[in-house]
């Protein structure tokens, strides 16, 4: 059982955020871990396709891929 103070200034603990904030907290948390393993899972997926030299339609770059062969090269260069 919970003892109570009888000393009427002590007050319970105060809450920085209230019902509101914690619930949008959630929300970005959970925003945020769905956009970042997306994005891993996409890079993996690229990786992989790269890799193995997989094409879906061969002799065929979609704009994907280009996008993602100039952020690999820009970073490579980046990093020598």
């Amino acid at each position: 059982m919970e003892r109570t103070s009888k000393v009427s200034w002590v007050r319970r603990p105060f809450h920085i955020f209230n019902h509101s904030t914690r619930e949008g907290i959630k929300f970005s948390v959970k925003f945020s871990i769905l956009f970042v393993g997306s994005f891993i899972a996409l890079w993996a997926l690229l990786e992989v396709k790269r890799y193995y030299n997989i094409d879906v339609i061969p002799g065929y770059d979609s704009p994907v891929d280009d996008a993602y062969g100039a952020a690999r090269g820009t970073i490579v260069e980046f990093f020598k």
